[in-house]
C-alpha cells in the first residue's frame, strides 16, 4: 500500500509539473503574441512580460527550447537576430543576468538598421568620399573646419591595414581608419563645406619614439611589423631610430588656420599643406 502511495505521489507530481509547464508555456506564448502586435515594441530579453530581465526570464526561455518551438513568435527571445529562439540566446541571456553583457546582438543589429544612410553628398565616382546625412548632421553641429579636426582628432582612433577599406562613412560610423580612410573622412566633411580638398601620397619617416607611441610598440622591429600593414615596403634606419614609410594625408586651402592633427597621438603631419 505504501508503495502504490508512493507512486501515486509521482504521478501527481508530474501531471502537476506537466500542467504547470503547459501553462507557463501559454502564458508565455500569450506574452509574445501581446508583444508582437503592439506597435513592434519589443524588450528583447524579458521573456515574461513583467518589466523585469531576470532569471525567470532564463527558466522562461529554457521551457521554450524545451518545448522545441523555435517560432519567430519568441521574438523577445531571439536575443542574436538570427530568427530562431536557441542555445545561444539562452547564453546570451544568462550572461546579461549575471552581468557580463549589458546588451544584446539584436538590439546593436537594429540600432545599425536604423541608421539612415541616404547620401547627402556624393559625386556619382567616389564612393571614398561620400557622406550620409547623418554625417552631414554632425558637420552642421561642428560648424567649423577645426571643429570638424578636432572632433575626428579625438574619437577617430588607428588602425593598420593597406589602401582603402572603409571610405569616409565607414570609418565614421566605425569611429576608426587607417591613413587614407581617416584623410577621406576629412576630405569629406571639407568639401561639404566647401572647401576644396585633395589627397597628398608621399614619405614620411617617424622617429622610433613616434613609431613606438602611435602603434603601442616596446621596441622598433615590432613597431616597424606593425607599420608594414600600412606599407609592406616600410624601413627601419640601420642605426634604428626612424622609421620611413609611405603615406597618405591631405592638401587643403583654408585661410588663417594652420594646425598639426594628432589622431591618437598620430603625428604624421595630416594638415601638412593646410594654409
Amino acid at each position: 500500500m505504501k508503495h502504490k502511495l508512493n507512486i501515486s505521489k509521482i504521478i501527481s507530481f508530474f501531471t502537476c509539473a506537466a500542467l504547470l509547464t503547459a501553462t507557463n508555456m501559454n502564458l508565455i506564448s500569450a506574452f509574445a503574441e501581446e508583444i508582437n502586435s503592439t506597435n513592434g515594441t519589443v524588450v528583447y530579453g524579458d521573456i515574461n512580460n513583467d518589466g523585469n530581465i531576470d532569471s525567470f526570464d532564463v527558466v522562461a526561455i529554457r521551457q521554450i527550447l524545451n518545448s522545441g518551438n523555435k517560432s519567430e513568435a519568441y521574438k523577445v527571445a531571439d536575443l542574436n537576430g538570427n530568427n530562431i529562439v536557441d542555445a545561444v540566446d539562452l547564453y546570451l541571456l544568462q550572461s546579461y543576468v549575471i552581468g557580463k553583457i549589458d546588451s544584446f546582438p539584436i538590439e546593436i543589429i537594429e540600432i545599425n538598421n536604423s541608421i539612415d544612410r541616404t547620401l547627402a553628398l556624393y559625386d556619382g565616382e567616389h564612393y571614398e568620399l561620400a557622406m550620409t546625412y547623418e554625417m552631414a548632421v554632425a558637420a552642421e553641429i561642428l560648424k567649423t573646419p577645426l571643429n570638424i579636426y578636432d572632433y575626428l582628432s579625438n574619437n577617430i582612433k588607428t588602425e593598420f591595414y593597406p589602401n582603402s577599406r572603409k571610405g569616409a562613412i565607414g570609418t565614421f560610423e566605425l569611429n576608426g581608419g587607417n591613413d587614407v580612410d581617416c584623410a577621406s573622412l576629412l576630405i569629406a566633411m571639407l568639401n561639404y563645406f566647401g572647401i576644396n580638398s585633395r589627397y597628398v601620397t608621399g614619405n614620411i619617416t617617424l622617429s622610433i619614439d613616434t613609431a613606438m607611441n602611435l602603434t603601442g610598440a616596446h621596441d622598433a622591429n615590432s613597431a616597424l611589423n606593425i607599420l608594414k600593414f600600412w606599407d609592406n615596403n616600410a624601413t627601419l634606419s640601420s642605426d634604428n631610430s626612424s622609421i620611413t614609410l609611405a603615406h597618405t594625408w591631405f592638401n587643403s586651402c583654408y585661410p588663417h588656420h594652420r594646425k598639426v592633427p594628432n589622431f591618437r597621438g598620430f603625428l604624421l603631419y595630416l594638415l601638412k599643406n593646410v594654409l
